[in-house]
């Protein structure tokens, strides 16, 4: 039997604004954020529901929701780069959900400042290591 080289898990990215998301059946520790990103957003072409053509790879912000530790409402989402590979964001959290899921929102929207302006946002490398 031969063992893959890297763990993979399945993941899903929301895209808030417009209540739409993916469902990544197959994203490994050691791929970024970005790879997938650039095949879903490549910038040249855009999903039916961009009708302003804002999602471009080198134009969204990303937020990790880790899950909470005590089950509380208010969930603290980690912003992450999309260069950090998967491990790298699971391990710099500390907390690995059974399904990993990212918020993908357009710089520098409308939909982005609100986002903010209503959850709680930390940046990944303020995060303890558990």
């Amino acid at each position: 039997m031969t063992l893959p080289s890297a763990l993979s898990c399945k993941s899903s990215f929301s895209y808030d604004e417009y209540g739409q998301s993916d469902f990544v059946i197959d994203i490994r520790e050691d791929q970024t954020l970005r790879e997938h990103l650039e095949v879903m957003f490549p910038g040249d072409r855009f999903t039916q529901w961009d009708e302003q053509h804002r999602y471009a790879v080198d134009a969204l912000s990303v937020f990790y929701e880790p899950g909470s530790d005590d089950g509380g409402s208010r969930d603290v989402l980690l912003e992450v780069s999309p260069s950090l590979t998967l491990f790298n964001v699971l391990t710099k959290a500390g907390r690995v959900p059974k399904m990993p899921v990212f918020h993908i929102l357009a710089e520098g929207s409308a939909a982005l400042a609100t986002f903010r302006e209503t959850h709680e946002i930390r940046p990944l490398s303020s995060t303890k290591k558990r």
